[in-house]
Parts: structure tokens; C-alpha cells; sequence
């Protein structure tokens, strides 16, 4: 499919490869040559591009490439044709006596040895034109300004172009494109994995492939010379040995147009030599997968380019195209969605132009529609990303998801894209993991709070910005500093001056907000906090990333200050699951359900009662508490009978006569299976599962003749022992 100013050029795989002009509006077909015809085979389809040159008169043509065929046909040479120029019209083609010159319509030799070309996209820029073959990329001129029809000077250049995906590296080239992105052009190829059949895209800058064509240059004919057999064009010589020495400048260049030759990447051959019209390439353009395929073979890529966002388009093998978000700084993509395109079908083609972007089948033409209603989607920033199209993203000043024109303020940052799905958020300069303000420390820890908050991503700060705490009354004064705006939390025991009133603060988190005028841009929770409130040595402690206080040992509680606990004895802003006490809570424990039994359960860092102090400790199942006592690392709990069935959960309290707490299990909850024999082995002939529940998994069940598998808890209760052999019913 080729799209010119007027009309839709597409060419078939059937009928010898007809080629019609079709309407971009109805995609209905205007016109049809009987002349103008690519065949090609299952492995590859021909491919077009739409030149706006001049040449001889003659404005704009149509350049095909398509893969070498032996199927005869009615055309003179055709078959022979590699590239070849057609006008928009589809007028009659005469092979080798082109309008446009020999550096558009390329022969090669009729040989059947030699290998297909498989041309897969034709791309140009502002001075060449640029094919993709599997494992080359050609460079052909385009400057038809110093390459007339009658020119005996060539101009072809080749390299190989590997896309490196985990350390793998793909050479099978399904298609390109370029991309223009803020003046800066990009390759985009498709590759495939020829194995696992999935796809992968590398980018490249076109300084890039330049760079890489001058090195291929130098690597080719400096001295001394990699040699290879230079043969594209019928007729083309090797001079075997001619090489070229480096440095030198233009002053001294052997051949007018050298200097340029080997020191210029974009260079397009004017020499007067049949030495460089024709450079093989050895070294390879290598890039790095940006985005893989999961489960689609791709087989053409396109793109749009909104606002300077990039989206590619992944036609597959099997109907679907898939669009990923392109980020050219980051050098990252983002899956947006898969669409289903044509069921079972292969995309052909994916063309966009004044942003229309059309997508071809092996069975029909479509028109994609962009996304205008934006407004759909405004009920938050979460809900506008949803969207995930470059038409949309959230307007910071407005709060709402528009277009990007529709945004009162659509400076970098102030309208976030849906397609990088990403909203406003704050960070709090020194404080990664969040910052909390303790209500009940000294006068210090109490006062004045200066937090430099910084917006992610980076947008500018104006004056209309300001700070305020989300449903409170307090003043938050605001200023602007590099990089963010510095809010300032007034102290808790009063604020800048003796005349105003000392703020009260609600325990909790509440947001930090930054406001734009009367508008909630972003904000971030502060947690307000008393450290006496925390009930246990992990609350106390865990939240050491916004908190500062000390657990008190002896005094089973919770501190602001060391001075407050005990002989100051305090555990302080350690591995709070390490340092705290604690059951360990991977231990496996049974009993029988209705029967009294003591268990043991294995504890870490447990408090000794001695002379002064004295601790006490509780094992806790169904609201029913068990006494306990400390025997070295264990808490042992006697007398404890349980009820029902199946798993129960263990709780433990520790601590003085006048203050109990919550001794903690950080790894999960300690779980004590309660059993019935009964139910374990219900048949009153299954003696022998009896007898395994109890020798090999430890429950406390036996075999008894009159009543089967119990709990002997009655030493009147007669217990045998299991008998070997075959069981029979009585």
C-alpha cells in the first residue's frame, strides 16, 4: 500500500500483482492498470514508498521494490526488476528507460544461484532512500539534483542491521519506519525471532545509521582494505586492492568528492569513480530491543506522532495490531491495547498521513479513528490514563483529561499524556518512604516543619501554587524553591508569632496538598502522630521511616523520649521484627479437641521477670486466655482445652500486673490444629490409618475394638494394639 497526495496506490499478491488507485475517503477503487504489476511469492510481498522528487520534468513517482521471481511474465525484463519507478498514475512502464534514471530502476543479473532479495519496507528522508532487506539495510541517493537520467555514476550502499534482544541477536527484518520526533528522525524496525516466532522493535537515530554507514565506509576501503566482491550492479568491476589512507583532508583528497566520501556519514556518491558507487558493508547497525512481542509475530510497524508522542503500530500474522507507546528519551514503551483487525488475516500494510492512519489486510482496507472525546474519561487522573491514547492526557490546572489544546495551561508538565500512564504525585525531599510530625516530643520535635516538596514529573512552580493540609484550619505557608515548592508546617506549641494561636493537629494521615488557586493538583499523606498511642514494640517501631520513637522494655510501652522508660532501658529504630519480642510463628503444634494439654511455644528477645519487676504472660484462642510462664526461649501455657475442629489462631499478651500488650508473631499467625480421631479415621474398621496418624504424623490416636480410633484420655479405657494382615467386616 502506497499513499500518495491524492489517492490510496495498493497492489495485490493475486493476478500477477495488480496494482489500483483507490479514493482515501471510500477506499473504493477508481482505477485499475493492466500494465503496472509486482508478483511476488508467499515469502515476501512487494513494497512501495511515495517520493515527492522532480526529474526531467516529471513531478512525484512511485518507487517498488519486490523480491526476485522466475514467473514469466508479458513485460520485457520484468521478472530481472529489482526496484522500479512508476508515476502516481500507473502510467505504462518501460524497464531500463526510465523518466527518473538508473538510481531508481536497479537490474540484477538473471542467475538463479544467487540469493533472494527480500526487500520487506522502502523508506526515504530528505536525501535518500532508505530499503530494508533481511540482514541489510540499503542506502540508495535520492538527490536527483546531482544524479541525472544520464549519469553513469552509481549510488548504493549497504550494511547488515542486528536488533539485540537479551543478549540475542535478531537479524530477520520484517519492516520499518521513520519517525519524526521533535525534529529528530528515527528508525524503527521490526525484527523477528525465526524460533520462538515472537517480534521485537530496535530504534535508531538517523545520526546513528549515518555514523554507522561512515564506519562501514572507512572499515571497507582504509587501508588495508576489506575486500569482498562488490557486484550489485550488472557490469560493476572490483579493483581488488585500491584502498584509501586516513588521515587526510579535503586540500589533499586523491579524488575530488573523497574527503566527503570518508568523512561525511550522509554522504551521496558524486564521484566520478566506479570504485565507490557500490559499497558492501561488513560492519553491522546494532541496536537494543525496546519492546518485545509476548505472543504475536509482526509483520509491518507503523506510527502515529501526536503532541510528540509516539505510537507504534504492530501489524501481526494473525489480524491483530498492537499499539505501543513510544518514549524516545527513556528509550522505554508501554503496551497500550491489541486490536483485532481482520480475523485470520495478515496485515500488509499500516500507513498514517495528516494523521489518517490506514491499515491494509490481505482481505480489506481500514480507516483508524482518533480518539476527540477526551472529556469521557475526566472523573480523576487514574480514570484519564485509562484512556491510554495521545489525543488525551489530565490538565493539571483544569483537573480534568483534554486535549492538549484544550488545556489552559499546557506547558511541559501541566498536561500529563494518557499514554505515559503516569499522574501527578509529590515527593518529599530527604523523605522516601513519607514523613510523619510527633505530637507529643519535646519543644524540638514539636516546632516548625519546613518540607521541600517535589512534583513527579517536574513540572515549574508559579505563584498561584500553595500549600494547605487537607481538612484542617492550620496555616501552611508556602514558598518556592529549586526544583519545588518549600511548605512549612507550623509548630504544634505555637506558631511564628506569641499572638497566633497554637494549631491543633488531628492524629492520623492527612494530606499535604498542593493547590493551584482553589484546584487540588497532587498531594501527599503526613502522618501526625502520639507515640504513647502505639500498643505494641512493632507499632511502635516498624514505622521507623516517618516515626521516632522508643519501646520501653520494663515498661511494656511506648515513648517519644529514652528519659521516659525504665533505668532508660529502650529499644530504638532498630529491625523491629528482629530486635522486638515476638513468637515464632512457624511452629506446628496439635491437640486433641475437648482435652487439656500444655503446650510450648518458641519465642525470641522475651523480657525475665527478677526481683523488681515482674512479667506475666497469656496464651490467647477464642477469647479464652491461658496462663503462661517463661521457661528460657519458650512460653509455656498449661490446662489449655480447645474446642471444634481444624485450624485455630494463637494470640500471646505479655507485660505487667497494671499494663498487658500484644506480644507479636511478625511472620504470620501461629496456628494449632485441633483434631478428632473420629474424623481422621471414621471407619470402625480402619485400624491400620489409626495406627499411622499417631506413629508417623504425632496425633494422639489409638485403636480400641468396641469404640475405633479415639483420644485416650482414661487409663480405664482399654487400647490395643494394631493387628498386621487383612482386615474383614464383623
Amino acid at each position: 500500500m502506497v499513499i500518495t497526495n491524492d489517492n490510496l496506490i495498493t497492489c495485490s499478491t493475486l493476478k500477477g500483482g495488480l496494482c489500483e488507485k483507490r479514493s482515501k475517503e471510500t477506499l473504493n477503487t477508481e482505477m485499475q492498470s493492466g500494465k503496472i504489476r509486482l508478483v511476488s511469492n508467499e515469502k515476501s510481498q512487494a513494497v512501495g514508498i511515495f517520493l515527492n522528487v522532480s526529474d526531467s520534468g516529471q513531478q512525484n513517482i512511485i518507487l517498488f521494490a519486490k523480491q526476485y521471481t522466475k514467473l514469466p511474465l508479458p513485460l520485457v525484463k520484468l521478472e530481472e526488476s529489482v526496484i522500479l519507478s512508476v508515476s502516481p498514475e500507473l502510467s505504462t512502464k518501460i524497464l531500463e528507460q526510465s523518466d527518473f534514471g538508473k538510481n531508481f530502476d536497479l537490474f540484477l543479473r538473471k542467475d538463479t544461484t544467487r540469493p533472494t532479495m527480500d526487500y520487506r519496507v522502502v523508506m526515504e528522508n530528505e536525501n535518500f532512500v532508505f530499503l530494508l532487506v533481511n540482514q541489510i539495510q540499503i542506502q540508495t541517493c535520492e538527490n536527483l539534483q546531482n544524479h541525472d537520467s544520464s549519469s553513469s555514476n552509481k549510488a548504493y550502499e549497504d550494511i547488515p542491521i542486528i536488533c539485540n534482544k537479551d543478549g540475542e541477536n535478531l537479524t530477520h527484518v520484517e519492516h520499518g519506519t521513520f519517525v519524526t520526533v521533535s525534529g529528530e528522525k528515527l528508525l524503527v524496525v521490526l525484527f523477528s525471532d525465526l524460533t520462538t516466532m515472537q517480534s521485537s522493535v530496535c530504534v535508531f537515530k538517523e545520526s546513528e545509521i549515518y555514523e554507522a554507514f561512515l564506519e562501514s565506509r572507512r572499515h571497507r576501503f582504509g587501508c588495508p582494505k576489506h575486500d569482498v566482491t562488490d557486484s550489485i550492479f550488472e557490469g560493476d568491476v572490483n579493483l581488488q586492492g585500491a584502498c584509501v589512507s586516513f588521515p587526510f583532508n579535503k586540500s589533499n583528497e586523491l579524488i575530488p568528492g573523497l574527503f566527503d566520501a570518508f568523512y561525511k556519514g550522509d554522504f551521496c556518491n558524486n564521484i566520478a569513480s566506479t570504485v565507490f558507487g557500490v559499497i558492501v558493508g561488513l560492519l553491522p547497525l546494532i541496536g537494543q530491543a525496546v519492546y518485545t512481542s509476548p505472543s504475536h509475530r509482526g509483520t509491518v510497524v507503523g506510527s502515529t506522532v501526536i503532541n510528540d508522542l509516539v505510537t507504534l503500530h504492530i501489524g501481526t500474522s494473525n489480524g491483530y495490531v498492537i499499539q505501543v507507546f513510544y518514549d524516545p528519551d527513556k528509550k522505554e514503551t508501554i503496551e497500550l491495547r491489541e486490536m483485532k483487525v481482520d480475523r485470520k488475516s495478515q496485515i500488509r500494510a499500516i500507513k498514517t498521513v495528516n494523521n489518517r492512519t490506514y491499515i491494509m489486510s490481505q482481505n480489506k482496507i481500514v480507516r483508524m479513528l482518533q480518539q476527540k472525546n477526551c472529556g469521557q474519561f475526566s472523573s480523576n487522573c487514574q480514570q484519564c490514563i485509562s484512556a491510554r491514547d495521545a489525543n488525551c492526557g489530565w490538565c493539571v490546572v483544569n483537573n480534568k483529561c483534554t486535549t492538549k489544546s484544550q488545556c489552559s495551561n499546557n506547558e511541559e508538565g501541566y498536561w500529563l499524556p494518557s499514554v505515559k500512564n503516569k499522574c501527578l504525585s509529590l515527593e518529599i525531599k530527604g523523605y522516601p518512604l513519607g514523613f510523619g510530625y510527633k505530637l507529643d516530643g519535646d519543644s524540638s520535635s514539636r516546632g516548625e516543619k519546613t518540607l521541600t516538596i517535589q512534583f513527579v514529573p517536574q513540572i515549574p512552580y508559579t505563584s498561584e501554587m500553595g500549600c494547605r493540609l487537607n481538612g484542617s484550619s492550620v496555616a501552611v505557608f508556602a514558598k518556592s524553591v529549586s526544583g519545588g515548592i518549600e511548605c512549612t508546617i507550623p509548630s504544634a506549641t505555637g506558631g511564628r508569632g506569641t499572638s497566633i494561636e497554637t494549631p491543633s493537629f488531628e492524629e492520623g494521615n492527612v494530606d499535604l496538598q498542593i493547590v493551584w488557586g482553589a484546584t487540588v493538583i497532587a498531594g501527599i499523606p503526613i502522618l501526625f502522630y502520639n507515640c504513647s498511642k502505639f500498643q505494641s514494640c512493632g507499632e511502635c517501631l516498624k514505622m521507623t521511616n516517618k516515626t521516632d520513637c522508643y519501646w520501653c522494655e520494663l515498661d511494656v510501652t511506648c515513648r517519644a523520649k529514652r528519659g521516659d522508660c525504665t533505668n532508660d532501658t529502650a529499644i530504638y529504630n532498630p529491625p523491629y521484627d528482629e530486635n522486638c519480642p515476638q513468637i515464632n510463628s512457624t511452629q506446628k503444634l496439635k491437640i486433641p479437641s475437648g482435652q487439656q494439654r500444655t503446650l510450648e511455644f518458641e519465642g525470641k528477645n522475651l523480657p525475665q521477670s527478677n526481683v523488681n519487676i515482674e512479667f506475666n504472660y497469656e496464651c490467647v484462642v477464642d477469647s479464652d486466655n491461658f496462663p503462661g510462664r517463661k521457661i528460657g526461649s519458650m512460653i509455656e501455657c498449661a490446662n489449655m482445652m480447645i474446642g471444634g475442629e481444624g485450624y485455630k489462631t494463637v494470640q500471646f499478651k505479655y507485660g505487667r500486673k497494671d499494663k498487658i500488650v500484644r506480644l507479636e508473631t511478625f511472620g504470620g499467625n501461629v496456628l494449632v490444629e485441633v483434631y478428632r480421631c473420629e474424623s481422621l479415621s471414621s471407619s470402625e474398621d480402619d485400624c491400620s490409618t489409626c495406627h499411622y496418624y499417631n506413629q508417623s504424623e504425632g496425633y494422639e490416636c489409638h485403636w480400641c475394638k468396641n469404640t475405633g480410633c479415639i483420644v485416650i484420655d482414661d487409663s480405664s479405657v482399654r487400647a490395643e494394639k494394631p493387628v498386621g494382615g487383612r482386615s474383614s467386616p464383623r
